[in-house]
């Protein structure tokens, strides 16, 4: 099916459903949809549409109550707004279609990324990886931020043959999917020496922990790493040249947060720090841009980083 006839499929099935001053609530929730196949038909189809369906489209829009846009007329029949929303096309996104929303992300072509034009947010990660920095990003889920990560193992990956870059998961339930991602973009990577691409490490199983350059592991395994007077392991953690830290809120909510603690000051490569939501995000950059003033001869920034829907903030 074309856009123009979903469009329309949706819209008789909201007219035989949800009209009327009853069935308004409703009608705004599973509108949302119906708005956005609107949108793309003005947007992206419009030169593609023939006039009588030009007008198919501008009479749905006309009978949800949304001004006319200019120029264009509705019919009589979509005058008679049966599918009204009562608000108008700016308040009806910030309430109910938040994803509508053209967000001004400024994605640009950039010759570190293959697939995608990154946004202006992912580039300055990508900067902020390149000087070897670290940094903390609170960003929604699938809002882009792990592929800051993979970008930081490409790029270890593509200098090395033995330096690492550890991964540290909130939990063992995670390390499988992790190690799949790591597999599926990288399993190209020629391994020497019996090495293999990846490893993980938690308290009840390992494979190749030490014989690897991308380590899975959850944060008490790590810190026994770290602590480790072994001198294989020291050599191992040596190589270390960037941890990664998923779901870093755990760091105030979990039994475990103390160990995320001792992990942040003990490491002395840079970090990426990710999560979807902090709650003190400001006074955790604060802290963790301290420490690592303080804790190397090279005074390492810590990137701040929040994205969310509507609006970016970098500092």
């Amino acid at each position: 099916l074309c856009a123009f006839e979903v469009l329309v499929r949706i819209g008789r099935d909201l007219l035989s459903r949800l009209t009327g001053p009853e069935n308004l609530e409703n009608r705004r929730v599973e509108a949302v949809q119906f708005v956005g196949w609107l949108k793309d038909c003005f947007v992206h189809h419009w030169a593609h549409l023939d006039n009588k369906q030009k007008e198919q489209v501008v009479d749905l829009w006309a009978a949800l109550g949304f001004e006319v846009p200019p120029g264009m007329k509705a019919s009589a029949e979509a005058k008679m707004k049966r599918l009204d929303l009562k608000m108008n096309m700016v308040y009806y996104q910030l309430e109910y279609g938040g994803e509508l929303i053209d967000i001004q992300s400024d994605p640009r072509k950039d010759d570190r990324v293959t697939g995608f034009s990154p946004d202006a947010w992912q580039r300055r990660m990508l900067d902020s990886v390149d000087r070897g920095n670290s940094a903390v990003i609170v960003a929604p889920t699938s809002a882009g931020k792990t592929f800051v990560s993979y970008y930081c193992i490409e790029k270890v990956l593509r200098n090395s043959d033995d330096d690492v870059v550890v991964y540290v998961s909130p939990s063992k339930a995670l390390i499988n999917q992790v190690c799949g991602s790591v597999y599926a973009r990288f399993r190209n990577k020629s391994m020497t020496r019996g090495k293999s691409l990846f490893g993980t490490l938690n308290p009840e199983h390992s494979l190749n922990p030490l014989a690897c350059q991308v380590l899975v592991t959850v944060p008490e395994s790590l810190e026994a790493l770290m602590l480790s007077t072994n001198p294989k392991v020291q050599e191992f953690v040596s190589h270390i040249k960037y941890v990664v830290f998923d779901e870093v809120h755990s760091i105030g909510a979990s039994p475990e947060a103390h160990i995320w603690e001792h992990l942040l000051l003990l490491i002395q490569c840079p970090f990426l720090a990710l999560s979807a939501t902090i709650g003190n995000a400001a006074k955790l950059h604060a802290w963790l841009d301290n420490a690592e003033q303080n804790k190397t001869d090279r005074k390492r920034k810590v990137t701040y980083l929040i994205v969310w829907p509507y609006f970016c903030i970098y500092y």
